[in-house]
C-alpha cells in the first residue's frame, strides 16, 4: 500500500483495501480497521473527494476513537467542506482523546484555522499564541495566522466604531 501511495496510485490503494460497491473492507485489512480505513480517507483526499474520505476517516474513528491523527484529517476533510463547525468539533475531540505530543500541535493550528474560517477572530488568535513559540512550519504558520487575526479583529473594531459614529450622526441630524 505503501508503495502505492507513494507513486500517487490513490485509487489502486482503495481498490486494493475496500470492496469497490460497498464501504467494507477487505478480509486482509479488517484486522487493522483503523489504519485501512485512514489509508483509504487519506487515498480520497488526494483525489480531491473529501466527503468520501470524511467517510472513511468516521469509519476509521469507530474502530479507534482516540486515533487523534483520524480526528485532525476528519477535520480537515469538513473545512474542505465548507462545515467549519464539524470541523471544530473533530479538531477538539481530537485534542481530548490524543496522547501523542507530536499531534497536538497540528490539532491546535487546525483548531485556530477552524475558529478563524468560522470568523472568531478572537479565539483563533489565542490558539495561535499557544503556539508562535514553537520553532517549525507549525509556529511559523501560527506567528502568519496569528497577524491575520489580529488584522481582522483591528478591521472589525474600527467598522463598528464607524458604523457607531455614523448612528449618532444621523440619529442627531435626525432631530
Amino acid at each position: 500500500m505503501y508503495k502505492l501511495t507513494r507513486k500517487g496510485e490513490h485509487l489502486a490503494v482503495i481498490s486494493s483495501i475496500k470492496h469497490p460497491k460497498t464501504w467494507r473492507l477487505k478480509n486482509d485489512f479488517r484486522l487493522n480497521a483503523n489504519h485501512s480505513w485512514y489509508m483509504v480517507g487519506c487515498a480520497y483526499y488526494n483525489l480531491c473527494k473529501y466527503e468520501l474520505g470524511v467517510t472513511a476517516f468516521q469509519k476509521a474513528l469507530r474502530s479507534w476513537p482516540e486515533d487523534g491523527e483520524a480526528w485532525d484529517q476528519l477535520g480537515y476533510g469538513y473545512s474542505e467542506l465548507g462545515r467549519f463547525y464539524s470541523a471544530y468539533r473533530a479538531y477538539m475531540r481530537g485534542i481530548k482523546s490524543e496522547s501523542n505530543r507530536k499531534v497536538l500541535p497540528g490539532l491546535y493550528y487546525n483548531l485556530g484555522n477552524a475558529l478563524f474560517d468560522m470568523k472568531k477572530f478572537a479565539a483563533a488568535a489565542a490558539i495561535y499564541k499557544k503556539l508562535i513559540r514553537r520553532r517549525d512550519g507549525i509556529g511559523r504558520m501560527a506567528r502568519k495566522n496569528l497577524k491575520l487575526a489580529t488584522e481582522w479583529i483591528v478591521y472589525l473594531k474600527e467598522e463598528q466604531r464607524l458604523r457607531t459614529s455614523r448612528r449618532r450622526t444621523t440619529y442627531s441630524n435626525s432631530r
